[in-house]
């Protein structure tokens, strides 16, 4: 496991200010997309690195015998050997020296045999070549159970591996929180390879001499020292930065060409120059109900149930178990008759509790009683023009036709199969199939999985929930696949059982992607559906590996075995269910987040799934980590992908974040939306709804949709726009859990456009331009003002409209009395440093490996320490 870093500039990381450097202010250094290809074979030989041999160089303090050095012996039954320091109050850490400078790509933690209130809730890892110049590499939390826990370091930078001679584990939570800190035993693993490191320290070295010289260049050239600057760009042949910038900075600050400025930000704009700064800003949520909660039918036709919850929303009874649990205390016993209303028993959903959304009483697979009931006819009668009410549904979009298919889900009383599009550009709902089963398709589902074939529109379709009840009989467990031709709207029983011909055996909560290149589908975990005789006790659920299934060939193929390896170090991979997984097309890899593997193994591991080398990367761990840098330890999240701005979008749902010796109290259903910046490996949260109280969602429900799980989420990723619909807001109806959503929603990530970014520049061009006519001639600037800044202002906005009077009332301050008059070289100097400030902000715009560095020389330069 390991924590999100962000990366570090290279001057920050490289010629660093006395003392340390923090991950959180890092830039884009640490990012893995530069990596060479030799680099990327060394990477391969480091996920099989051996343990680095290192001393004690220091510690903070040490309490009574527990000495720093017990770190050192690995042995979790006796409890005094341990490293404990005196005292909780930072700042507390201990420093390990490496026998040689080696590049260190992991950290084992061993434990006591026994959980204890000592041992690390949250500590963070720094590494350097030096013990007072470092880097932090990670940020992370240990669980507090008897496991080993191994952490991957970040250890590459600017594509090229970072050796250190020190490791500084700093302590900064407790589980006990008034205890004082422990650690029982420290492995690190990396290599010291000569022909790894060597090579590794001169490139190093020769980054920071370089990067020494253009934070000179750039001082220099700040400071007006023309012939310096030249001078020392034609010695060292070092260039500042990309040539382009260059030419804008000689065109702004040399020649004071306003307009011919603005062209050329204008060109690069069109080039999309500034789509990387775009990209990488937080975007503002705009929701949209296009079906408001007070549209939905209060009694709906299907379910009969109320939309009005009794308990209060967002939280979840501690009865509201996940099916396995529930399973084992409220069994059933014999199937029921599917034409009489059988009794509710709780809710049984692992989305719709804990995990999925599912039903709780059922007919068999492959009968179509429900089609007969009347309910069923009555609903036909009425020709609904919007889908039910309804969670652990399954939705898939087409963006090339926007359109969105929708089938079957939970609806509080039984497992539904109509089959739905939306026509986003119409606005509409199509039922196409209220009971597939009657036209070759699935019979009644939730919990399943649905991908869709874009170039041949075919939708594939496996998975799904069965009531332990029913599991009984071999015939019923059969995981049936099928797939439909949207062209000539048609269902096909691929197979009614995968597990035949080489794929999973049923399972739900389970996920899929589809890659397009190839027309294979991936499928990921899950939980294995078996007969209820001799069936594992509900902690030893089972769950699936990962399968691939070739379209063309109508082949599967089992690629891994679940991994029962909590640390997942050696390219192993822990099944799970209800999970997030994403196909990155561009990258060739699958991303995996959270899920469990039983009641309380809630899973806080992000990681990639190599398609093409079979490799796994461990990303990052949020165990133990602050909520407000990671989304929350869940295990019902709904992510989307957007390979063309290299992020993922995740969608919390119902939380877990508690230590899992804690087994009471209520779980939590809280929506918020996180955007993963994959090249930068940092998360940012955009969106956070917790609110729990009734009256605020009395007045608000129809501005945004309330918290929810067990709903369904899909991307437009051309348009920008996510569509959610349904899901289960965490009250029950009753005593019998029935209560679902039905609205329908809209979710705009908006970001900044070329056009605005370009209008931005503009204005900050033009209002320098009027700065300096206002000392020249004032009739001008006036003029100046009236037209061409005034054309650029967003008058609508407030701030942008009360800047534009204060530019105004400069007119007047340039011919007060108080203004002394200018000299030649003092407007000279105002105007240099006035294009200068402009030049700095025009280029915070520009990737940046195009422009010069972004910190200055006199940030490094100490204050002087000496008091008169």
């Amino acid at each position: 496991m390991m924590a999100d870093q962000h990366g570090t500039h290279p001057a920050q990381a490289l010629v660093p200010a006395p003392g340390t450097t923090s991950a959180s202010s890092l830039g884009s250094a640490w990012s893995a997309s530069s990596l060479s290809p030799a680099l990327g074979s060394s990477l391969r030989e480091l996920s099989s690195a051996f343990g680095l041999t290192y001393t004690i160089h220091s510690c903070s303090s040490f309490s009574s015998t527990y000495v720093p050095e017990h770190i050192l012996i690995d042995d979790p039954k006796d409890q005094a050997s341990r490293w404990s320091s005196d005292s909780n109050c930072p700042p507390q850490f201990i420093m390990l020296r490496l026998s040689r400078p080696s590049v260190v790509s992991a950290i084992t933690f061993g434990k006591f045999d026994k959980t204890h209130v000592c041992n690390l809730k949250r500590f963070k890892i720094w590494v350097g070549h030096e013990p007072d110049r470092l880097i932090e590499v990670l940020d992370s939390g240990l669980i507090n159970d008897t496991t080993k826990e191994t952490f991957r370091l970040r250890h590459v930078i600017h594509g090229h591996f970072f050796p250190a001679q020190y490791v500084k584990i700093v302590p900064l939570q407790s589980w006990g929180p008034s205890f004082n800190f422990s650690i029982w035993f420290v492995a690190l693993r990396g290599s010291d390879a000569e022909d790894i490191v060597q090579p590794a320290l001169r490139w190093h070295q020769e980054f920071r001499e370089r990067e020494a010289v253009r934070l000179c260049m750039k001082h220099f050239r700040e400071r007006n020292f023309t012939e310096v600057f030249e001078s020392l760009e034609k010695k060292t042949k070092i260039q500042l930065e990309h040539p382009l910038l260059s030419a804008i900075h000689k065109c702004l600050v040399i020649k004071g060409d306003f307009e011919e400025t603005e062209t050329m930000i204008g060109q690069a704009v069109h080039d999309g120059l500034f789509d990387q700064w775009i990209d990488l800003q937080l975007p503002t949520p705009k929701w949209k109900a296009l079906i408001l909660p007070d549209d939905v039918p209060k009694d709906n036709v299907v379910n009969g149930s109320s939309q009005t919850p009794e308990n209060t929303p967002g939280q979840v009874s501690p009865n509201d178990d996940s099916p396995e649990d529930q399973e084992r205390r409220f069994p059933v016993v014999a199937q029921p008759n599917p034409n009489e209303e059988a009794p509710a028993i709780p809710n049984q959903e692992a989305d719709r509790s804990a995990s999925s959304d599912q039903a709780s009483t059922r007919p068999l697979h492959n009968q179509s009683n429900q089609t007969t009931s009347p309910e069923f006819r009555n609903l036909n009668s009425l020709g609904p023009n919007r889908p039910s009410c309804r969670g652990g549904h399954q939705m898939v979009i087409d963006v090339s036709t926007q359109t969105i298919y929708m089938f079957g889900g939970w609806d509080g009383n039984r497992d539904l199969n109509d089959f739905w599009t939306y026509n986003i550009a119409t606005n509409k709902w199509t039922l196409l199939s209220i009971n597939t089963a009657m036209e070759g398709g699935p019979d009644p589902r939730s919990c399943h999985k649905m991908v869709l074939d874009t170039t041949y529109k075919l939708l594939f379709l496996l998975g799904r929930y069965l009531d332990r009840g029913l599991r009984d009989a071999t015939s019923n467990v059969k995981s049936d696949f099928f797939m439909y031709d949207i062209a000539t709207s048609r269902w096909t029983l691929i197979t009614d059982d995968t597990s035949a011909h080489g794929g999973p055996s049923l399972i739900f909560d389970h996920q899929m992607c589809f890659d397009q290149k190839l027309r294979t589908i991936y499928v990921f975990g899950g939980s294995i559906v078996q007969l209820t005789e001799g069936a594992p006790l509900p902690s030893d659920k089972r769950c699936s590996g990962l399968y691939e299934y070739h379209v063309p060939t109508n082949t599967w193929h089992k690629r891994r075995d679940d991994s029962q390896n909590p640390n997942a170090m050696d390219n192993q991979l822990r099944a799970r269910s209800s999970h997030s997984m994403l196909f990155h097309e561009g990258l060739r890899k699958l991303f995996v987040f959270g899920g469990h593997r039983r009641r309380y193994d809630h899973l806080n591991d992000f990681f990639s799934y190599s398609v093409d080398t079979d490799q796994v990367e461990i990303i990052s761990s949020m165990g133990s980590l602050v909520h407000s840098t990671f989304p929350s330890v869940g295990h019902t999240q709904r992510a989307t992908i957007d390979c063309q701005r290299n992020e993922i979008h995740v969608m919390t749902g119902l939380n877990k974040d508690k230590d899992p010796t804690e087994r009471q109290g209520d779980g939590k259903v809280s929506n918020s939306f996180w955007v993963y910046s994959i090249p930068f490996n940092s998360w940012t949260c955009f969106y956070k709804n917790e609110s729990v109280c009734s009256e605020y969602w009395s007045r608000m429900q129809n501005a945004q949709p309330r918290p929810r799980y067990a709903h369904q989420l899909v991307y437009d990723d051309v348009n920008k726009i996510h569509y959610m619909f349904g899901g289960n807001p965490g009250g029950k109806q009753g005593k019998e859990h029935k209560l679902r959503l039905g609205d329908f929603w809209s979710l705009s990530l908006l970001r900044p456009t070329r056009d605005q970014i370009q209008r931005v520049c503009q204005l900050a061009i033009r209002r320098v331009h009027f700065d300096e006519l206002v000392h020249v001639n004032k009739m001008a600037a006036l003029k100046y003002l009236q037209g061409p800044v005034s054309d650029v202002v967003d008058h609508s906005d407030p701030q942008e409209e009360a800047e534009m009077r204060l530019l105004a009332s400069q007119l007047f301050l340039a011919n007060h009395p108080s203004e002394r008059p200018t000299t030649d070289s003092s407007s000279h100097t105002r105007s240099h440093k006035g294009r200068c400030e402009l030049f700095e902000k025009l280029s915070k715009y520009f990737p940046e490996d195009m422009t010069h560095p972004r910190i200055n020389l006199l940030d490094l330069i100490p204050y002087p320490m000496e008091y008169e």
